[in-house]
């Protein structure tokens, strides 16, 4: 029973080991090729100095003049995804992380609304006039 097969299986505690060592050097090699370089862009965008409130108040304004007025029903996905996307890289300075926060998440929810999500839809409305009630400067 043991007799022919049994060297066969000696050998198969070292073939697995060589496949796990080959394996494993090459994932090294692949992740050391993958490794992403900061762009320098990026480094002077983070030794600039930070956003005051009003700045921040009035760059936010300007990205959202289009979606205060529009219809839910008139707004495209793209357009949304893009102040979204804009948004997101904006400094926020401290006093008004919790602000940009909320106004990420509302269009978020827009999104969700225009892609054909009652609920988020409406929830989307009660967050943006929520905005509006608690920061007088988003009207």
């Amino acid at each position: 029973m043991f007799g022919r097969g049994s060297r066969h299986i000696l050998w198969f505690p070292f073939l697995l080991l060589a496949l796990t060592i080959i394996l494993a050097v090459t994932i090294v090699v692949v992740d050391d090729d993958r490794r992403v370089v900061a762009s320098p862009a990026l480094d002077n965008e983070s030794t600039a100095p930070p956003m005051t409130d009003a700045e921040y108040k009035t760059q936010a304004v300007r990205l959202m003049v289009s979606v205060w007025g529009a219809d839910l029903a008139e707004t495209s996905v793209d357009d949304l995804k893009s102040l979204r996307d804009q948004l997101v890289v904006v400094r926020v300075p401290g006093s008004m992380r919790d602000v940009h926060i909320k106004l990420v998440a509302a269009i978020n929810q827009r999104i969700a609304g225009v892609e054909g999500d009652v609920e988020a839809a409406a929830d989307a409305l009660i967050r943006l006039n929520a905005l509006q009630i608690e920061q007088p400067w988003l009207r």
